[in-house]
């Protein structure tokens, strides 16, 4: 939903803990992977996951509720020579949005 865009780990773990670091208890969940390829091509992977975790800090959400939380999402990956070579994540960040609204009413 609001296209972010990043290269390397650097702005990839930079964008997560912007993304996570509002929450404590992050209990994340690998529900599904799925697969395809093979060593010489490279891989295309789909991993399906979700989490609960608690409102706990101010943050991009705003300042905290203290009330928890359901988040869910997919990344698509291709992977060559064990190396993610790009990554796609969406996840329901309107609906965790609106579930922090919510909490504040």
């Amino acid at each position: 939903a609001t296209n972010r865009k990043g290269k390397g780990s650097v702005d990839y773990k930079r964008m997560i803990r912007k993304i996570t670091s509002p929450f404590s208890d992050f209990n994340l969940r690998v529900d599904e992977v799925y697969w395809m390829g093979n060593d010489e091509d490279g891989y295309l992977v789909s991993i399906r996951w979700s989490a609960e975790a608690l409102h706990s800090y101010d943050g991009i959400y705003g300042f905290p509720t203290d009330k928890k939380v359901q988040i869910w999402g997919i990344h698509q990956q291709c992977i060559k020579s064990s190396k993610v070579i790009q990554e796609w994540m969406l996840f329901n960040e309107l609906d965790l949005m609106m579930q922090i609204e919510y909490a504040r009413k």
